[in-house]
């Protein structure tokens, strides 16, 4: 099974959370002010599943491009968009492999990246950014690779985030530490 007739299975049988993060909810106001300031803004939400993060953007009158690897996932927020008359477009993108370098250059306004790591993706995002541009990402934290914790790197090291952001990226704010979901690294972050 490829990842996505995994991930198109994990969404046709669980569920999964539906309510935007806290930490996004708290970036909420000033993303939307940031956004508003630019006409014509895009917001790419990379792996957005059924779009816990690009709904309420698209509700504030935001144009929002959400990819994923999942149809399943990018119907079910379809049907959403088109039932309340949303500026959501929907993208099919494996953002694990070739198909992310076809993401446009200096396209983006916002990006945002909510529990999906692929970290030679970050230079791409960077590129797919515009100038000033904002990123909110948001993945757990663990030890060094290879603890039973992150066996197959999946998430982040202390640390880790700063060392793939620092080239392209100022930082606005970083959490890293134990919350109530667990061990988290938040960021929020400005295209140099």
């Amino acid at each position: 099974m490829n990842d996505a007739e995994r991930w198109d299975k994990k969404w046709a049988e669980e569920t999964h959370p539906s309510e935007p993060s806290a930490f996004f909810l708290r970036w909420l106001p000033r993303l939307l002010s940031h956004l508003r300031r630019r006409p014509g803004t895009q917001v790419l939400d990379v792996a957005c599943g059924t779009g816990r993060h690009t709904l309420p953007l698209a509700r504030a009158g935001v144009c929002v491009e959400a990819a994923d690897i999942s149809e399943v996932a990018l119907e079910k927020l379809a049907v959403r968009a088109r039932h309340e008359a949303l500026s959501i477009h929907t993208r099919r993108l494996d953002l694990s492999n070739q198909q992310a370098r076809k993401l446009e250059i200096r396209t983006y306004d916002t990006i945002l990246d909510f529990f999906y790591l692929e970290r030679p993706l970050f230079p791409v995002l960077a590129r797919a950014a515009r100038p000033d541009a904002l990123l909110l990402f948001e993945t757990r934290l663990a030890g060094p690779v290879g603890t039973a914790t992150n066996l197959k790197g999946f998430w982040l090291a202390p640390g880790e985030i700063q060392k793939l952001l620092w080239r392209d990226w100022k930082i606005l704010e970083l959490f890293e530490g134990e919350l109530a979901g667990g061990a988290l690294v938040q960021v929020a972050a400005r295209r140099r």
